[in-house]
Parts: C-alpha cells; structure tokens; sequence
C-alpha cells in the first residue's frame, strides 16, 4: 500500500488525498495482510476517515483481508462501538441478494475461522459491541463457528457473565445451536462452576440438556464435580437426579470424579439424592473409595468411612479388576495416612490377597518407592493393628533387600479430567518397571554416597578432637609443663567435651569396620545400621561445637565472653531446626497414631 494512502486512512482524508483516492484502484492498494484502506480506518478506530472511505466506496465494506475478516470483524475484535454502529447501520438495508443465511447477510460474515463479528466481539470481552450487533441482528446467537462453538458458549467459557446473561436474553426460541460448544460440548458444561448462569439455563432450555455428552462421554455435572461446585451438582439433581448414574468413556462418574478431587461437599450433595450412587464401578472396577484412596485424599476417605448409613461392609474390602481393595491401593501409592486410617477400620479386612497372592504387608515390603521411614511405621501400625508380629519381624531381616519390580507395584494414575488421557496396563506396566530399575540403582547410590560421607565425617570429627586434645587452648607451662589453664572451669569443660566427641566418632569408625567383618564371617550381609552411625556421627559433631565454645571461653582472661559463644551455638542450632521442622511437621500426626497404637497394644491383656 502507498504510504500516503496508508497514512490518509489512519488519520483522516485531506482535499489532496482526497483526490488521490479518488484516481488508484482501492483493490490494488492493500497491505501484507491484503487489509484495505478501509480496514487500515478500522484498525486505527478512525471514524471520521472510515465515514470518508465508507462515502467514497461503501463496497470495500465487503472485502476481506487475508483471515477472512471484513472491517465489521474488526471494528467488534478492537471494541470500536461507534464504528460497529456506523458499519452495521450502512450494513442494514443491504442484503446482498436478500438473503439472511449465513455467510451472505452482511452482518453474518464469516471469516476463515467461520467467526462472525459477534464471535470476535464476545471472545473480547466488548459488551457494548455484543449488545449493539444482537440489536442489529438476533439471529447472530445461533450462528457456531468452526469448532462449533456458539457466541453463548464462548462468553460463558470465558467468563464473561455479564454478556452471557445479555444473549440469553435476546434468545426467544431455544434450540442446541444456542448452546453448542467445542468437542461437543454444551453451554452447561462450561457453566458449570456459575450457578447463575446455571439456574438462567434451566429457565431457557430443557432439562435433557444435563444428559448431554460430550466427546469424552461427560456430562454437565461431571465438570460441575470436578470443579467442586455444590451449588450447581444441587441444581442439576434436583431437575434430573438420574444424572448421576451416567459414566464417561473411562467409566468415572460425577461421584468418581469428586472423590479423585477430593470434594466432600459434592459427594454429601450426590449421596443425599442418590444413596447408593457410592456402589458404582468405573472400567477398573474400582468404587469412589478406591479412587479417592489412589489421589491421596485423606479427609475424602475420613468422610466415607464414617458414612455407616450408606457404607456397608463390602465396600471397604471391594477389590478392583487386579483384586486390589482400597487397603491394597494406599499401599501401592505410598500413602501413609490412608494406610494406617483404614487399618483401624474393624471393617476393613487386612489380610486380603490380591491377584498376584499379595498382601498389604508383602506390598510394603518389596516396594521399591516408600522411604525406609515409612515402610516402618506402616508395617508397624499394620502389626500392632491385628497382623501378625512375625511379619514385622520378616521386615526387619528383609527391609535391605532389593525388590524385582512387579506389576503388583505400580500406582494407579488418577484420570486427568483435562485431557482424558490414561495410560494403558501395559504401558503402566512397562514404565514402573523402569522406574524400579531406576529406584534400584539410586537407592544404592545413596545408601553408598551415605556411608562414605559419614565415614569420611567421623573420621574429620576423631581427627580435629585429637588434635586439640594434644594441642590445648592456652599451651603449656615451661616449669612443670601442665596446660596454663589447668585450674579453670571452662577449660575442665572442654576437655570433657572433646573426649566425648572423639569417643562418638572413633565409635562411628569401629562400627563401619564391624559390619565390613562380621559380613564377611557370616557370609551374608547384614542390615546396615544408618541410624546408629548417623546419630553418632551427628552427636560428636555436636560435642566438638559445644567443645570449641569452652576451649574459647577459657581463652578468655574474663568470663563473660557470651557473644562468641551464643554465635558458635547459633550457627549449629538453626540449620538442625531448618531441617527438623519440616520432617516433623510431616511426620508428626503418623507418629503420634503410632505411639497411640503401640499404647492400644501394651494396654491389651496379654
């Protein structure tokens, strides 16, 4: 496009460009994008250049650019009203032929994307626009677009809700292109965290429309579920309560759905309507306790187990098409909390075997992805809770061994309700066989890197705590050759405390030698005792700090020296609280339900 031209339909037509329009040919003057100077008007919200062009050649109206947009599509993507107003109103006598379909009625273009300009107008979010075109022409609602999507179910998918109330307004008969959506969806469905919008809905359309699917076979209230909006589940069972039976493609229902999310409220609001909507299986035949099991929703599992009135017996001890109860699902996940709740349950049978033959506590064993920590409490609670105490003794001779990876392991992937994927048995399977081959192999690593850190630490710790033994704060008298600070309380201290922290590490060495020989003489390994070198190791390094102050205090000629002192312990003390806290923060409820177990166990006559 000549730049005098581009700029005379930026910002308005003098006499001169006046005269230069009225000589070039108004098609071969485009830009890259194929936009005429009438879209250039249009783009730049000029109104007085665009009523100029529009006088001079009210046909360029008509002429699309490069996406198939007209200078109508424009002006309602941008929000020009008073251009929107102008355009439609030049528009409105002008048929085209007299048509009203689609695609030949002026104010009905569509471009490539087969959006009209009330589709650009709503995606935008310009409610005026909205407002001025529906005014001009109401049957621009009905109009979909390539992906099916009505200018209702945009604004309502994109929460514009204030536009969407303005468009249900303006409908007067309701038919499924009102609100159809991509995917075959429904307005409903992407209304359904609104109740507003909602509860206008049901007024305009029938209630069949909760039935709807879309191409995942979900309903309205599946997505109400998953959002977790109690309101909205409520409004859609009490127009049609057999909503809730309905599945989609993964056999998930709408109670299937809320107890992977973990919405209580909506799982009370389905079980008040429908009862024995708990019963249902998905493909897997897995119940909603099952899956609120798998997703590690702990106040979810809580909320079923104490549903006496709608929760028999079998539904706790329901196995799945791998013969997996809810027990047997926490376990496999790794999901402490769960575990230990449903092994207080008296219903819950804690000696089921699945498919494979194996028990909750065979699974613990040989899982290669809990942490030693947990395996601990977990076979623990599980002994004390009514298994048998030679399985928790089992543990113990077995916990170091490396576990082949079994199919029997592998956790079960909550369903992403987003994109409906889920991965096969088989490629379930084959990717946690790698994943226990990997866990393996950084399993030893570690337990290595951890063995050789602590043995190369205590052997520092023995070696500085010699060396200022020998070497002591305030040197030696050259009469008698006795430490100068022999007599002080402080330097009494310190050589408590050195000898203690030299003890501890040079403990730490012997045992690392013990294991290596006794192993050897035994012919068999034995299971390595972290803790105890850990604790040791950490114990002298903690004496040779405390010992470091005293030696420092009993340099001093005074006593009060505390600043040093405070700092030394200081930078010893908070990163074992940085770390401490969290760990406890983690554990501490599952430790206390196990010293609360093991006080059960100890009151019970033996």
């Amino acid at each position: 496009m000549d730049p005098t031209l581009f700029e005379a339909a930026k910002n308005g037509l003098s006499d001169s460009s006046r005269s230069t329009f009225e000589k070039v040919d108004p098609k071969a003057q485009v830009t890259i994008r194929k936009d005429t100077i009438m879209h250039v008007a249009v783009k730049h919200g000029n109104k007085e250049s665009t009523q100029q062009i529009l006088d001079l050649y009210p046909w360029l109206l008509h002429e699309t650019n490069l996406s198939g947009d007209t200078p109508l599509h424009i002006a309602a993507r941008l929000g020009h009203s008073d251009l929107v107003k102008l355009i439609t109103s030049s528009l409105k006598n002008d048929q085209r032929g007299g048509s009203a379909e689609a695609g030949t009625f002026p104010l009905r273009a569509l471009n490539e994307k087969k959006d009209t300009a009330l589709h650009n107008a709503v995606k935008y979010g310009h409610s005026d626009v909205v407002n001025s075109l529906i005014k001009e022409d109401p049957g621009l609602v009905y109009i979909s677009n390539d992906s099916g999507e009505s200018p209702l179910f945009i604004a309502v998918d994109k929460g514009f809700h204030k536009i969407a109330v303005s468009i249900l307004g303006s409908i007067s008969d309701w038919s499924g292109s009102c609100g159809s959506g991509r995917d075959n969806m429904t307005v409903m469905h992407a209304a359904a965290d609104y109740q507003v919008v909602v509860t206008k809905l049901l007024q305009k359309c029938n209630a069949e429309i909760l039935e709807e699917k879309d191409k995942r076979g979900r309903t309205a209230l599946h997505y109400a579920a998953y959002v977790g909006n109690s309101k909205v589940v409520e409004l859609f069972l009490k127009h049609n309560r057999s909503i809730a039976y309905i599945k989609d493609d993964k056999g998930m229902s709408a109670m299937h759905i809320a107890a992977m999310k973990g919405h209580i409220h909506v799982i009370n609001e389905l079980v008040k309507h429908c009862p024995d909507v708990c019963e249902l299986l998905d493909n897997n035949n897995q119940t909603p306790l099952h899956v609120a099991v798998r997703s590690g929703r702990e106040d979810t599992v809580r909320n079923f187990l104490h549903r006496s009135d709608h929760f028999d017996g079998i539904m706790p001890n329901e196995q799945d098409n791998q013969g997996n109860t809810p027990l047997h699902v926490a376990a496999l996940n790794g999901h402490l909390g769960i575990l230990i709740m449903l092994a207080k349950d008296p219903r819950v049978e804690k000696r089921a075997s699945n498919h494979k033959g194996k028990t909750v506590i065979e699974i613990i064993q040989s899982s290669t992805q809990l942490p030693i920590i947990n395996k601990r409490f977990s076979i623990g609670c599980l002994a004390i809770l009514g298994e048998e105490e030679r399985l928790e003794k089992r543990f113990d001779s077995e916990i170091t061994r490396t576990s082949l990876p079994n199919e029997d392991l592998k956790p079960q992937s909550p369903i992403n309700l987003l994109d409906g994927t889920q991965s096969s048995d088989e490629e379930e399977h084959e990717k946690h066989r790698k994943e226990d081959g990997n866990n393996n192999s950084s399993n030893k690593s570690w337990d290595k890197n951890l063995v050789e850190v602590n043995l190369l630490v205590a052997t520092i710790i023995a070696s500085i705590t010699f060396a200022a033994a020998v070497s002591m704060p305030g040197g030696y008298g050259n009469p008698d050759g006795m430490p100068i600070l022999r007599k002080k309380l402080d330097f009494k201290i310190f050589l408590a405390l050195d000898s203690v922290a030299f003890g501890l590490a040079a403990a730490s060495m012997i045992i690392h030698f013990l294991f290596v020989s006794f192993s050897k003489l035994l012919g068999r390994t034995l299971s390595y005792p972290f803790w105890t070198i850990m604790l040791l190791t950490y114990f002298s390094i903690a004496f040779t700090v405390f010992a470091f102050v005293e030696a420092f205090q009993a340099s001093l000629k005074q006593t009060s020296g505390s600043l040093p002192a405070i700092c030394a312990l200081l930078s010893f003390t908070i990163p074992f609280i940085i770390y401490a806290i969290p760990v406890f923060v983690q554990y501490n409820r599952h430790i206390i339900m196990y010293i609360k177990a093991l006080l059960t166990r100890a009151s019970r006559p033996q």
